[in-house]
């Protein structure tokens, strides 16, 4: 279930990526399962999920940009929301970093 848009309060300021000194550094993806539902009804593309990747390496907040059908926009986020990373740095400190993620979802 998504969360509500960025409705997670954070301890500091949440920066975009040309406002960090480090960005955030992906160590773990989750990769989004594929539903019966968007099988059955040949359901591809691609999911767009704007994220808060908190300064303690855990996704803070999900908002959806592009959606598709059959559950694989819950997919994606419940996979985005797994995701792991080393948080971003402002002057050698840990911060808080707006970022985009893509999910394709494609049959072959």
């Amino acid at each position: 279930m998504p969360l509500a848009p960025y409705a997670v309060a954070s301890a500091g300021p949440i920066l975009n990526p040309n406002e960090v000194t480090r960005p955030a550094i992906i160590v773990w993806r989750s990769e989004p399962w594929y539903t019966q539902d968007a099988r059955f009804n040949q359901t591809k593309g691609t999911v767009i999920l704007d994220l808060i990747l908190a300064d303690n390496g855990y996704v803070l907040g999900v908002r959806t940009v592009q959606r598709l059908e059959n559950g694989l926009t819950e997919a994606a986020i419940e996979a985005a929301t797994n995701t792991r990373f080393f948080p971003a740095e402002k002057d050698g400190k840990p911060v808080s970093q707006r970022t985009r993620m893509e999910y394709n979802f494609n049959i072959y």
